[in-house]
Parts: C-alpha cells; structure tokens; sequence
C-alpha cells in the first residue's frame, strides 16, 4: 500500500490541495490514495520529490524514505505495475548483511582482532566488490546488468574466466 495520505497528512495538506501542486484532479488523486489505480512513473517522480522521499518509500516497497540518485523505474506494459530499484539501497542493505556475517564468523571462530582491523576488512571488501555501484567498475558492472538485452549465463561465464571462479563455483 503506497503512503500517499500518511505523507500528505504530514505536509497538512488536503486531497484537493496536493492534487493542484501535483497538477491532477483530486478524483485522480483520491484513487491514488485508495491504491485504486496504479500512479504513472512520471507522477510517482513528481509526488516523490515533492515529499523528498524516494519513489519505493512511497509506493510502500521499501521502508527507507532516504533517496538515492540511481532509482530506477521498471514498468511492465501489460500489467501497468511497476518496480523500483536502486543499486545503491541495495548494495548498501546486502554490505550491512555481509558485514554482520563476517563478524559472527570472527566472533564465532574467536579470531581476536582490533576494530580497527575489523574495519579494514570490510573497507577492503567493500573497495574490491564488483557490484558496488559507488565505484567506476561497480557502475558499469550495474549497467551491464540492467541492460534490457543482458545475458546474465554469459556474464557469469565470462567472469568465471575472468578470474571469479570461486564465487561462482556452484552455477553453471
């Protein structure tokens, strides 16, 4: 469910007023807010900017309202439904994830190291990730992905080549 009349209730706005910002009727509003018809791409951009929030935080996918400058809009023609995707909310959300995993595997394995150190551990991984799209080599890795055309069992066999061998061991 979007969150379009939480974040309009906050701004003190009514349906009326914040269809005459967005420049829509307020009968194609209300329908928005009832979840009752899908929000255009482009409106979901107007709406979001108008809140700062990001277009997932208000389409209710993600409870983040932070914005990132890499969101992308996916929509499927048929459907009219859309998705929202963003390498660098999920790049952030997955290095969290990696990073509590390696700290329970050193707290586990009481391999006694410095914060420092442990800091510079993932410092390192987080510099040398190919899908870390805050780096020139992660943004293209990202694009290439994303590419309508993209051929996901090539690009692996080509990384496999490449030297990435043990981190795709088990795909084929």
């Amino acid at each position: 469910m979007n969150r379009l009349k939480e974040l309009r209730k906050e701004k003190g706005l009514t349906q009326q007023g914040l269809a005459d910002e967005i420049g829509i009727t307020k009968r194609t509003y209300i329908y928005w807010e009832q979840g009752e018809r899908q929000i255009k791409p482009d409106k979901a951009e107007k709406l979001a900017d108008f809140f700062g929030v990001s277009v997932g935080y208000l389409l209710g996918f993600t409870t983040t309202p932070k914005r990132y400058d890499d969101e992308q809009i996916f929509e499927n023609k048929e459907t009219k439904e859309f998705l929202v995707f963003s390498p660098k909310e999920n790049y952030e959300n997955e290095k969290t994830k990696i990073e509590n995993k390696i700290l329970s595997v050193l707290q586990s394995e009481l391999v006694i190291i410095s914060d420092k150190d442990i800091q510079n551990i993932f410092n390192y991984i987080d510099s040398v990730r190919l899908d870390n799209p805050n780096t020139y080599q992660g943004k293209n890795f990202t694009n290439l992905l994303l590419k309508k055309d993209s051929d996901v069992s090539t690009l692996i066999k080509q990384l496999k080549n490449d030297g990435f061998s043990l981190v795709f061991d088990k795909i084929d």
